[in-house]
This record gives C-alpha cells, structure tokens and sequence, in this order.
C-alpha cells in the first residue's frame, strides 16, 4: 500500500475556473517513508490573480514569469493521470475537493479525458476523529494537531501537501492504526472525481442538493426540467406555493415527473393563464399577483385548486411524494442534463453485491424480491430554541435484519412487488419491537439538543433484490446462495456502514416468504425466463408441458430469442412448462424452459 499526498494551486478561478500553476505531491509507503517527491510547476496560459494572492497571502515557489516559460497542463497530463491512477495506492488532501475540481477545470479546458481517481480528505478526517464543527484550514489542523507555532501557509503545493502528510501521520498514531484502516472507518472523509464530477461520500453529483429545501441549485434544476423536460405545448400550466416549494424539493420534483408524463406544464411564475395550487396556509405569490394586476387596471382572472385536489388531478397520492434519496436520484438522474453521466455511473458503481464466484458452465445468476419497510418518525427534541419535531426515517431490511437511515441498496415501491401483504406483515414484525431504539441511536441530535419523545408517523412498504446463482439439473433446479453481502472494487454502498460483517441467510428468509408459486412468480419476473427475452413486442411460441427425457438439455428460455435471432432455431428446442424440484418446497415449481431433445423421436 502507498499513499500519495497532493496539492494544487491556481494562477486564477476567475469566472469559478482553475487555471493550475502547480501540482506538488509526496508519494509515501504504509509507514510514510518518503518515495518519491515533486512540484510541477505549470504555464497556466492566464494571468495570475496578484490582488487575490496578496489578499489571501498566497507566495509561491517562483516568481509569475517563471511559470509563464514552464509547458502547459496539456504536457503534463499523462504524468499527473500516472500518479493519481496507481493501484494499491490511497490519494490524500486536505479540501481535496477543491483541488478534484481544478483537474476536471483543466481537463475541460484542455478538451482532455477527465482523470477518474478516488481521494481521502483530511479535513474531513478531523471533523469526523475529533469531532470539529467546521472546516478547519490545512495550517490550522497542521498548527493544531502537530505542535506548530506561528505556521505560515505561503500556499506552495509541495509545502501544502508535506503538511497534510505530517497531519495524517498524526491521526495514524493517535488512533494507533494504519492510515488505510481509518479511511475504512471514517469512509465520510473519501470521494471521488469521476467523469467530470465530484462524488462525495458516495452521493453522485446530479446538479441539485440533498435536502427537503429549495437550495439555489434545486431552483436552478427546477428552471433545467422546465426548459429540458417540458419542451412540448399544453393547454394546462400549473403553479405550486411558492410556501410548498420553499421545503418540499423532493415532492415538487415527483409533482414535475407525473406532469411531464401527462404532457401538462408547470411555472414558477404565476399568469392569467395558470391553475393555481393553493398553499393550506399564506399564499404570498398569488396575494402579490392580483395586487399588481389590479394596479395594472386588469382583474386578475386564475383558476385556483386545493393542493389534495391538484393531487387528485394528476393522479398522484400524499404517499407518492415521500420518495427516498435513492428514487430522487433515479428521477434527477434520468434528465437529459444528467443522463449520459448517471448511466455510466450505474454501471460502473453498482449499489447491488457481486454474485459471490465467476458463473461456471450452465449456472446463471437470479434474483427475487425482499421486503424493506420504511419507518418515518416524528422525533419531538428540546433545545435552546424550544422545542421542535424533526422527521427521521430508518429503513429495515428483512433479509440482512438490520435498520439503515440509507438502504444500502436501490428500493422501489412495494406496489411494484409480486410479494404478498403477508411478507411485509411479517417484516413489521420482526422489526417493529426495535425500531424506536433504532431511531433514537441513529438520530443525529442537534447541538445542545435532548429527545423527548419519538412517534412512528407512517410506515411504508419498499422492496430491494438480492442475488444467488441457480443451475438446471435433471428434473431439478439447484441454487448457491451467499453468506455474506460480498465487496469488491466497484462496490459503492450507499449507506456508508461496514456490511462486510453481516451474515445473510437468503435460503431460510426464501422459505419463510415464499411458497412454491409465488416463488416461480418471482424468478419468471426476470427477463431471462420469457422467451421474448427484453423484447416486449415478442410473439410468445406455443409451449407444452412436458417432462424431459434422458440426455435433454435444460436451458433458460431467453435462448430462444437469442437463437431465433441469429437463425439457429430448430425443431430440436421445445418451449416448455417442466415440473423442477428444488430443496426449498416439497412440492416442485411449475418454470417455463427451452428443452433441448437431443434424441428427438
């Protein structure tokens, strides 16, 4: 293992763009005895911002028109890409955020590939070891935490980064533990720089920010769905409160998906033409509309609807507008301004575990569904201000049977599940006894703050899937199931908690779900089990039911999509309905299949 310790500093951010005139990095072994070490200096190709530097005290290694004679980044890329990409190595910086972002600046500048790297922040590091409630400069935690007075930070990128160098050895030894073993237990302090934008804490970067508020970037992505999203013609153009939006982000957003499916429009702005939504409380946008249209000598003439009625309209309920972070992000993800990128993001950075072992001959990978039962609390707190009720929420898993704030999985709504009423019964069950424990330990109180009390305000019912390999045999079909939910690189948890300790036992939770039909149900939901494969619009051949002869094939029935499509078909397939055993049920599983007669009679 290496660590590699950066820095960056810019000539200027003019226009929030970094023009990088340095890259200073330390490359260190597991014990941080120095490897390699190096300032880059870099042509920025602008002029350096002398009014900022002085104001922030900035004196860099050279002079100005030193830089000016240096190669620009362009001819320094590959070297840096080289460093920042080495495997068994952890890159660290402190507001390394910062620094990410000027390599993507430049990589845009330069119309090069962006360099995809993961990071550790030591500034985060010393909010989440010692609790600290704010960002602290590099020369503070440096002053702070190794004994150095009267530390003067010239802002020069080897210096910046030997310092953040001695603050991670600091952490190491007083936490008495390998740098790579705290990232692992303070994984909030790690982030990402992929494709062009910043993961942080294993969020992707999709252009908004988390929270209920209308942030200045939420009304920006508001504005985007607007134009991007809504670039059709309607009769019908609705306004919501501007009191509705000011703290409903992630219900307005699900209010815009369900209008753009109908094909109707929405507005921030309020005009005659509008269907207005009324707020249950002040209605400020409208009261200042018809104040100024009757100013104007015009009467003001809007059609007004109660918000339950809006709801009503559209076809949607109170409880499809409490969405999870994850169903946002599916939402947001899926527009045009973020699509290309969140597609990529998907693939690279799955939320699901990797089968356990490479799929061996005639094995194939399944998945069923599971319940999550999804508590939202009212957690009634006493603090300096008086007292206040703040919603929390908690997700149990029935499978790993454990409370999560963020279900490390993608969840979808429960509706979508072929599971029954009594799966998710018997998930409140098992949960219901600890949730209130569970709510209070995760609950992250305010400053100064005491719980007084916790109510469970609702409860609703989520699905999420988990895998295992299956295998046709003679007259059977056999499955292998993982004990544990299994990382590998690409493994991105959403949760951020260590599951590598949690054992799973899918088979038991199967049986005590499931019975015989409704888990064929199940595993004929994947697309491998139609004979159309993902084609829709595929015409389904006649099938037969049919037991299979000795020396017949079993396989899957998405091969008889495959195999028509590249002419291969022939009288020797047989779409079927078999009879399997398995040792999950006495009684067999009734399963589409293409049987294979190899002596064909």
């Amino acid at each position: 293992m290496k660590y590699l310790f950066f820095d960056i500093e810019c000539a200027n951010c003019f226009d929030g763009i970094g023009k990088i005139c340095e890259f200073g990095y330390i490359q260190t072994d597991e014990k941080f005895n120095v490897l390699e070490e190096d300032s880059i200096k870099i042509n920025p190709c602008a002029s350096f911002d002398k009014k900022g530097f002085a104001i922030r005290g900035i004196n860099l290694e050279e002079p100005f028109e030193y830089y000016k004679t240096q190669p620009n980044f362009k001819v320094f890329y590959n070297r840096i890409k080289i460093l920042l990409q080495q495997p068994l190595q952890i890159v660290v910086g402190h507001g390394v955020n910062n620094d990410a972002r000027y390599l993507i600046d430049e990589c845009n500048r330069y119309k090069l590939p962006h360099i995809n790297f993961e990071f550790v922040d030591t500034c985060k590091l010393a909010k989440l070891i010692f609790n600290r409630e704010r960002d602290l400069e590099l020369k503070e935690v440096y002053a702070d935490f190794c004994n150095k007075e009267n530390v003067e930070q010239n802002h020069r990128s080897l210096e910046d980064a030997y310092m953040t160098l001695e603050i991670a050895k600091y952490y190491s030894v007083k936490l008495e533990m390998p740098l790579y073993q705290i990232v692992t237990r303070y994984t909030l302090s790690t982030g990402e720089s992929y494709l062009g934008r910043i993961v942080e804490e294993g969020i992707p970067d999709l252009n908004y920010t988390r929270g209920e508020s209308l942030k200045k970037k939420n009304k920006k992505l508001i504005h985007t769905f607007i134009e991007q999203e809504m670039d059709y013609n309607s009769k019908t153009k609705y306004v919501l409160s501007k009191e509705f939006l000011k703290n409903n982000f992630p219900a307005t957003m699900v209010i815009l998906n369900r209008l753009r499916e109908r094909k109707e429009l929405f507005s921030l702005d309020i005009s005659h033409d509008c269907i207005y939504v009324l707020n249950d409380g002040e209605n400020c946008k409208l009261d200042k509309f018809i104040a100024y249209s009757k100013e104007m000598g015009r009467e003001p003439i809007i059609r007004k609807v109660s918000f339950d009625s809006f709801l009503a309209l559209i076809g949607l309920t109170s409880q499809d507008l409490m969405i999870t972070p994850q169903q946002l992000d599916e939402l947001v993800g899926n527009m045009k301004c973020n699509k290309k990128w969140y597609d990529s993001y998907k693939r690279t950075h799955s939320l699901f575990y990797k089968i356990n072992t490479i799929l061996l001959e005639d094995e194939f990978e399944c998945n069923v569904d599971f319940p999550v039962i999804q508590y939202v609390a009212s957690m009634h707190v006493e603090t300096k201000e008086g007292d206040k009720k703040i919603k929390f929420c908690l997700f149990y898993d029935y499978v790993m049977d454990t409370f999560f704030t963020l279900h490390p999985y993608r969840v979808n709504r429960g509706e979508n599940s072929y599971l029954g009423e009594k799966c998710y019964k018997k998930a409140k069950k098992n949960s219901v006894d600890r949730v209130e424990m569970e709510l209070a330990r995760q609950f992250k109180m305010p400053q100064g703050g005491k719980l007084k009390g916790i109510k469970i305000e609702h409860t609703y019912p989520y699905i999420t899937s988990y895998k295992f390999k299956g295998k046709f045999e003679k007259d059977a079909l056999t499955f292998d199931f993982p004990t544990h939910i299994l990382v590998d690189d690409d493994f991105k948890n959403s949760a951020k908690v260590d599951l590598s300790n949690i054992s799973i036992n899918i088979e038991e939770c199967i049986k005590e779900l499931y019975d015989e039909k409704t888990f064929a149900l199940g595993l004929c939901s994947m697309a491998k089990f139609k004979f159309g494969y993902k084609e829709k619009n595929f015409e389904t051949p006649p099938i037969v039911n049919r037991r299979n002869s000795d020396g017949d094939k079993i396989l899957l029935p998405k091969e008889f999509y495959n195999l028509k499509n590249s002419c291969e078909l022939d009288d020797t397939y047989l779409p079927s309905i078999v009879n399997l055993r398995t040792k999950l049920f006495r009684k067999d599983i009734q399963l589409p299949v293409l049987i294979r007669r190899i002596n064909k009679k």
